[in-house]
């Protein structure tokens, strides 16, 4: 049962959308009420970057790619389950074939977060959300 529940919670990350720091609380709240899975993400979250801005990047940073990945499926091409991120940006260059260095960037942004633990800096984060809002719109840089 507890490895269901990581499962869901894992799903759960994929279909998740950009928060804005009004939503931060709303998904916490949301997390709360969805199960121990999300709660223990979270508070993965938490012990690594603290509560403020560097767990918001953070958050940021993991529902941008979520989206992109999200957004690629809607197009038809999903992501395996077992394929890291850098195996999958190939895939996400043929849903989006203008936007090789968005893709890059946003790939790059969330390896760093969700892998290497390195919290994004304000600007960085600014860059990463045009990169993603182009890409949404089908606007090469």
């Amino acid at each position: 049962r507890r490895w269901q529940q990581k499962r869901q919670a894992e799903n759960d990350l994929t279909r998740e959308s950009i928060w804005s720091a009004e939503e931060f609380g709303a998904g916490l709240r949301g997390a709360l009420r969805n199960g121990l899975g999300q709660v223990g993400d979270l508070a993965d979250l938490v012990r690594r970057y603290g509560v403020g801005r560097k767990l918001y990047s953070a958050l940021s940073v993991r529902k941008i790619y979520a989206s992109l990945v999200e957004l690629a499926t809607e197009r038809g091409f999903p992501r395996p389950p077992a394929t890291t991120p850098y195996e999958y940006l190939p895939t996400l260059r043929q849903a989006f074939p203008q936007h090789g260095r968005e893709l890059a960037t946003i790939t790059e942004a969330y390896v760093q977060v969700h892998y290497g633990e390195v919290p994004t800096g304000n600007e960085e984060l600014a860059h990463i959300r045009d990169c993603w809002e182009r890409v949404q719109a089908g606007q090469p840089m």
